[in-house]
Order: C-alpha cells, then structure tokens, then sequence
C-alpha cells in the first residue's frame, strides 16, 4: 500500500490536494497505479518511494522538485440504467467513494428508483468495476449503475417523459441552444 498526493484542478472552485491510497499489483509501474486513481503523472518525471515521518508504515510515492500528479475533477458523470439515463454533478472535493455511496444514490432516490437498486456500484461499459480513473478526467464519463454486477433497470412515469418532451420544445421554440438532449 502507498499514497500519493495529488493536486486536483476542480470546474467548482480553487484546486486542492488530497492523498490517495494505492495498492499496486505485480508487475504495474508507480505510474500505472497513480494513473488508476485518475491522476495523470508528470511527464518525464521518475517516482519514487520514501518513507515519511507522519506515517512510517505507509509509504510515500513522490516526484522530484515536489512536482504532484493533476487530476481534472468531472463536473458531472452520466449514471446509465436500462431504461433511462442521468446526469449526475459531482460536488467540490467529492472523492469517488462519496460519489458512489451518497451523491448518486441521493439522485436515484430523487428519481424514483426501487430502494433495493439505490445502493449499487459503477460498472464499466464491457461490465467490469469502474475506478476513480474512469470518472476523473478530461471528458463526461459514461457509466452503468449495477446492483450486484446486474444493470439496474428504471423507467421515467410516461408524465415525466412528457413534461421533459415539452420543456424541450419549448426551448427549440424559443430558440435556446442545450448541449444534451432530454430525451
């Protein structure tokens, strides 16, 4: 187990630092792993690994000259069910884990989704566990909401589909420009 600090550019307000706890595997580089946080490592820049004073049974992955990783916070992640899809914004210094157990099942609840289904995780498009890596970055992550590695299956009221249908003719009429589309 090491930790890393890294510096993260966030759309909602001035950047922070946080510290981030890697496993690494067998045969994965210091960089693969601080990249599966999603963090991106200074390029050119060779980590290595001390132990600090503060916590000597974790060590430390640093850079030299005290360059940290840069990871971009999202502004916001597409949750997709069968059925429907939402978009989610990820508040200021949310980590992942604050994501995935109250931000999203906050927005679930809100929607109407069944109790049982609330509670899940986020699953990659080829179904495999989604990371940190896959949420924080350059572009809108798109990912599935699953409940015991099953897709969660939720469906808009007909009179919600129908409202968001109107608002969005009433927006083309009115000619706003909207960069998703409702439904």
């Amino acid at each position: 187990m090491h930790a890393v600090r890294v510096r993260h550019v966030s759309p909602h307000g001035p950047d922070y630092t946080r510290v981030h706890v890697i496993v690494p595997h067998a045969g994965v580089s210091l960089s693969q792993c601080v990249s599966a946080c999603g963090a991106v490592p200074p390029m050119g820049a060779m980590a290595s690994v001390i132990c600090s004073g503060r916590h000597p049974d974790v060590p430390e992955i640093v850079y030299p000259g005290g360059v940290r990783p840069v990871a971009l916070d999202p502004a916001g992640v597409v949750v997709q069910m069968v059925g429907c899809s939402v978009y989610v914004d990820v508040p200021y210094k949310c980590s992942f884990e604050q994501l995935q157990r109250t931000v999203i099942p906050a927005k679930l609840r809100h929607m109407g989704v069944h109790a049982f289904a609330v509670r899940g995780a986020l699953a990659r498009q080829d179904g495999r566990v989604a990371c940190a890596g896959d949420v924080w970055g350059d572009n809108v992550a798109s990912l599935w909401w699953t409940k015991l590695r099953v897709r969660v299956k939720h469906r808009l009221a007909p009179r919600t589909t129908r409202g968001l249908v109107c608002l969005q003719r009433r927006a083309r009429a009115r000619g706003l420009v909207q960069q998703y589309e409702l439904v």
